[in-house]
């Protein structure tokens, strides 16, 4: 009777290791399609979305040009001398605003740049930390589920072990 019980319970031990190796093996597998399948999020940055004023440099602009046509109106009362030599300083004074109406647009457009790269750093400082721990993760799974089932078959060897002992007793017992 103790050999048929020592089988039984040899039995119902590999039956559980079989069990658990099987298990082991089911998890390994989830643990390799999930990161065969794992995809990283797309961000939209949305600094690619703001705009560049020309507000400011068309008001200079257009300062510039009510000066020049002041001084303009002011060359004409005078003599040819007087708008002879009034003209390079005319087109000194034009070509200032055009370059403080371009800076103007330039430094927006600098600050536009900066805040797209800061936000694509972030972002990817990010996405890099989440793609690292879902890897983690599902390598943390894996190995979970190759150590089992590791156990497992040892178990099944162990329990096929003691159920062919304990068959083994019961025969001599049954002489």
């Amino acid at each position: 009777m103790a050999a048929i019980t020592g089988t039984v319970i040899a039995g119902i031990s590999t039956a559980t290791a079989i069990a658990s190796t099987v298990d082991g093996i089911s998890k390994s597998n989830k643990a390799e399609k999930a990161l065969d399948n794992l995809q990283t999020p797309e961000y939209d940055n949305p600094n690619r979305e703001i705009k560049v004023s020309t507000a400011g440099s068309d008001l200079i602009k257009e300062e510039g040009q009510r000066t020049t046509a002041n001084i303009l109106n002011g060359m004409q009362g005078g003599s040819a001398r007087t708008m002879l030599s009034g003209l390079p300083q005319l087109a000194s004074f034009t070509n200032d605003i055009n370059q403080k109406a371009a800076l103007n647009i330039d430094s927006q457009m600098e600050k536009r740049e900066y805040a797209i790269a800061g936000y694509e750093e972030r972002l990817n400082g990010i996405e890099e930390n989440r793609y690292q721990g879902e890897i983690a993760g599902l390598g943390a799974m894996y190995n979970s589920g190759q150590h089992q089932m590791w156990n497992g078959i040892k178990g099944t060897i162990s329990g096929a072990g003691s159920s062919a002992r304990a068959y083994d007793d019961y025969l001599e017992n049954k002489e």
